[in-house]
């Protein structure tokens, strides 16, 4: 399956506005977690009583899943002490910045190296790599939740999606809300545009082959083979396996 499946939810081209960045998202985790908010076409978060930016918000105007992906372009990067979460099947989004419960993509920088990492609430690490040096404006992250796995995307402005994380975890099976966290000090700028995602369509199996009787004879199918009755003769017919 190809990612992503699905369009963008918010490309962010209007006049300033926020926080929310529209009546489509909803704000959690204050006074912590400021709040995003449109800024020159692109979401960033919002000053606080402190050296730190930041926001969080979670697209409240639908419910996807449980199969479900989310995915957004960086605009602007900052370039230490920061963090930037995607999350799918999301839920109890609340005043703590840490009671929210689902799947994230989550990208940092500590110590001077850069990591993207999967994770499960704020207590449990799916996956983590250590990238070869910090993304650039026009590179992106995504995640999936496909039934129990969960699998993280990476995608160089000049590249294709590429799957880099990968894990199963069972812990949260139903649908829930995409959503999007950053904090970083104020001596740094870091934004996103094309905010993307929404619900998986399940795949149908392929429907049965029925065959008619005729006044000449009749069919009987089973899973490989075919085989046609006809008055004094019998053919067998193979066919291809699915």
């Amino acid at each position: 399956m190809a990612f992503p499946e699905t369009g963008i939810l918010d490309d962010f081209n209007r006049p300033d506005e926020g926080p929310p960045p529209s009546v489509n998202w909803t704000g959690f985790g204050a006074p912590y977690y400021m709040g995003l908010r449109v800024v020159s076409n692109q979401c960033a978060g919002s000053v606080g009583t402190t050296t730190l930016i930041s926001g969080a918000a979670y697209w409240s105007a639908a419910f996807f899943g449980p199969d479900c992906e989310a995915y957004a372009t960086l605009s602007d990067v900052a370039v230490s002490s920061f963090d930037f979460r995607l999350i799918v099947r999301g839920f109890n989004f609340g005043i703590s910045p840490n009671s929210w419960q689902g799947y994230a993509m989550r990208y940092y920088e500590n110590g001077g190296s850069y990591y993207l990492e999967l994770k499960r609430d704020e207590t449990q690490t799916i996956e983590r790599i250590t990238l070869p040096g910090a993304l650039l404006v026009g590179d992106a992250i995504g995640i999936r939740a496909l039934g129990t796995a969960i699998t993280g995307y990476l995608k160089y402005a000049a590249g294709s999606w590429t799957q880099v994380l990968s894990g199963i975890n069972a812990v949260h099976g139903g649908a829930g809300n995409v959503a999007a966290m950053m904090i970083h000090y104020n001596v740094d700028s870091m934004a996103f545009d094309d905010f993307g995602g929404g619900g998986l369509a399940l795949v149908s199996p392929a429907p049965a082959v029925a065959v008619a009787s005729t006044s000449l004879g009749s069919a009987i199918a089973t899973e490989k083979l075919i085989m046609l009755t006809l008055p004094s003769r019998r053919f067998m017919l193979r066919l291809p396996k699915q």
